[in-house]
């Protein structure tokens, strides 16, 4: 009986990229699911996406459910800077392009940085811009106060 060659697996995964075209999960922004709920995220989604922000709408999980889960930011933080790899000083969630609704300058409840708005321009190759708009949930948006980050 004779035996077959088998396919070579890269060659063959190249050659069904070039036929379907655009990778469909690849993206330059990525919102959480349900404000972070560890159910509606996992670690081999974020690193597929592999985008350069992830975006959660959520508080400092101190409401009733407690969002953002621990579970769903930990995974958020090990697809852009895997521990894994070598020990190695965590970076802060902004600089790892992981930014929340809820988020506080300064951390310790001085001013909110509120709502997240982000301009994704149709042309390849221009910027994507983001702005905190430094609301609080208790006060109308004022635009002018906006920060680009």
């Amino acid at each position: 009986m004779p035996t077959r060659a088998k396919p070579h697996y890269p060659a063959l995964a190249k050659e069904l990229h070039a036929a379907l075209g655009r990778d469909f999960q690849d993206a330059d922004v990525f919102k959480l699911s349900h404000h972070a709920s560890k159910h509606g995220i996992n670690l081999e989604l974020l690193e597929r996406v592999d985008a350069p922000y992830t975006l959660i709408s959520a508080s400092d999980g101190h409401g009733r459910y407690k969002f953002p889960h621990r579970l769903a930011m930990e995974a958020a933080r090990e697809a852009r800077q895997p521990t894994t790899s070598k020990p190695t000083e965590p970076a802060p969630d902004y600089e790892l392009g992981i930014h929340l609704t809820g988020a506080r300058l300064g951390g310790n409840g001085r001013s909110a940085l509120g709502t997240i708005a982000v301009l994704v321009p149709r042309a390849a190759g221009s910027p994507i811009r983001m702005f905190r708009l430094m609301d609080d949930l208790a006060k109308n948006i004022d635009l002018a106060a906006a920060r680009e980050l």
